[in-house]
């Protein structure tokens, strides 16, 4: 299309320059210039089948347009111009209506032009629609069943990158929250270590009066906090006068820490509903365990209170008394555990105080120890 194209050019060309030739040559002779009207009008009906010839063939391209619109300037040139003083009125008549229709032709080939670009435009949308259209499918796969749940997968998207992308500022923001949080628990610490200082006094003040009336007279406990919060605690006794205050574990002996854990617990009152004392008694006698099954006593107020003992001293303030016994025939061991009502608790207090249970003495000792027990 591009050489036959090219042809149709050179001939157009070749027509309008004999006709300008022809033009020049008869400029005075006006036989001639009918000739060359006649010849004009030759030419321009070439020029018009070879128009029309190229308008199919080439589908109107822009270079076609581009002759098309130059020949009809050119004839509308000539026709009202140069040759106005030697052609006659119906000759420039006749070219003009050659121009008109050359500027017709013109005008469809636009148009035809403009029709091929819609479509050529249409079909490169379907061509994008579908790659899209295979696009969208991806992303469903990928993504989300819906359009929307992919749009929602892309805003949070949108959102997370703009989170990392502003990562400096929010780096700064995340450092102040930081330091303000860090400011707020150290004013919190420190309230909570003040309060905390000054229960340990007041703690520690009424342990060693409940101390006191477990015969130990002359013992001081001191409670100490550690540094903010308070979260370290020490429990320092200071078993004699003058003595001074050292930690439970290197100051105590059985019997003193015994007691210190049980005038604790009294100070301190709140706890499970059932407390369990094994031992509690260890390393004290007499008089002191009578003030410490006393106090044990005082508990069962707010508490179950279970006591492993051997003092009957403490036996004899329980509410209720089981004895424990382990039996062993040398094939297997069994423990029982047998609840002591009336005769049977007498019995046994003998027992524990001097190992006869038949003794009179034994058992008179027994029945006063239980009634002075639970009647104080």
């Amino acid at each position: 299309s591009g050489l036959a194209g090219k042809g149709h050019s050179c001939l157009i060309a070749a027509s309008i320059a004999v006709a300008r030739e022809r033009a020049s040559a008869a400029a005075g002779d006006s036989e001639s210039a009918i000739e060359l009207g006649l010849v004009l009008l030759l030419a321009l009906n070439v020029i018009g089948i070879v128009a029309l010839v190229l308008i199919g063939w080439l589908l109107v391209g822009r270079t076609l347009v581009r002759r098309i619109t130059s020949l009809a300037a050119s004839m509308r040139r000539m026709a009202g111009g140069d040759l106005e003083t030697s052609v006659n009125v119906g000759g420039r008549d006749e070219i003009t209506d050659m121009a008109d229709a050359l500027e017709v032709f013109r005008q469809h080939a636009l148009e035809v032009q403009r029709l091929n670009l819609v479509e050529m435009l249409a079909e490169e949308v379907r061509s994008k629609n579908v790659e899209l259209e295979g696009v969208l499918a991806d992303l469903r796969r990928k993504y989300g069943e819906t359009v929307a749940e992919v749009m929602e997968f892309h805003r949070d998207l949108s959102a997370r990158l703009a989170e990392l992308e502003d990562f400096d500022r929010l780096a700064r923001d995340l450092d102040g929250e930081l330091d303000r949080r860090a400011a707020a628990v150290a004013r919190a610490g420190a309230a909570v270590g003040a309060a905390r200082r000054r229960a340990a006094q007041a703690l520690g003040q009424e342990v060693t009066a409940n101390l006191r009336e477990l015969a130990m007279a002359r013992a001081e406990v001191q409670v100490e906090v550690g540094a903010d919060p308070g979260d370290d605690v020490g429990i320092l006794l200071a078993a004699n006068s003058g003595a001074p205050g050292l930690s439970l574990a290197s100051a105590a002996s059985g019997g003193e820490l015994a007691r210190v854990m049980l005038a604790l617990r009294l100070a301190v009152g709140a706890g499970p509903p059932v407390l369990v004392f094994d031992e509690v008694d260890a390393g004290i006698g007499g008089q002191v365990a009578q003030e410490v099954g006393r106090s044990l006593s005082r508990l069962t107020a707010d508490h179950q209170v279970l006591v492993v003992t051997h003092l009957p001293q403490v036996a004899a303030c329980a509410d209720h008394q089981v004895s424990i016994a382990k039996h062993d025939d040398g094939a297997s061991a069994t423990v029982t555990a047998e609840p002591l009502e009336g005769e049977d608790r007498v019995v046994e207090l003998s027992r524990m105080l001097s190992g006869s249970p038949d003794s009179p003495s034994a058992r008179r000792h027994a029945s006063e120890l239980l009634e002075m027990s639970q009647g104080g």
